[in-house]
Formats: C-alpha cells, sequence, structure tokens
C-alpha cells in the first residue's frame, strides 16, 4: 500500500493528515469545510455519501471507532 499521509475519520466524514505537512495542506485546501461555518457543503455530501455506501472508497485508511 505505500506509505499512508491522510486517512478518514472512523465515520468517513473528515480527513486527518499523519503528518505536519499533510495538516498544513489539509488546512490551506480546506479539505474538511473547517474555514467558514455557514458552508459545510464537503461533509454534508460526505454524509450522504457514506448513507449511500459509497464513501470513503474501502481501499482508503480510516481510524478506529
Amino acid at each position: 500500500m505505500g506509505d499512508v499521509y491522510f486517512i478518514w475519520t472512523a465515520d468517513g466524514l473528515n480527513i486527518v493528515s499523519k503528518t505536519p505537512v499533510g495538516r498544513a495542506t489539509c488546512n490551506r485546501l480546506d479539505l474538511n469545510d473547517e474555514r467558514y461555518d455557514e458552508e459545510d457543503s464537503i461533509r454534508r455530501s460526505r454524509r450522504f455519501w457514506v448513507q449511500g455506501g459509497w464513501h470513503p472508497p474501502a481501499e482508503d485508511p480510516r481510524q478506529l471507532e
């Protein structure tokens, strides 16, 4: 599988970095829609996809519950 730099939270809604550079990337690209409280479209979409069984991809690592 190679090195893992990012993992999904157990609920599949957020991307978590395992490295300082990855954390900076998540922050700069706002991968979890955390910059603006009123704009949560990424996590809302992911929640819908999780309910449908389409997300996160089965091969992607996830945090333990």
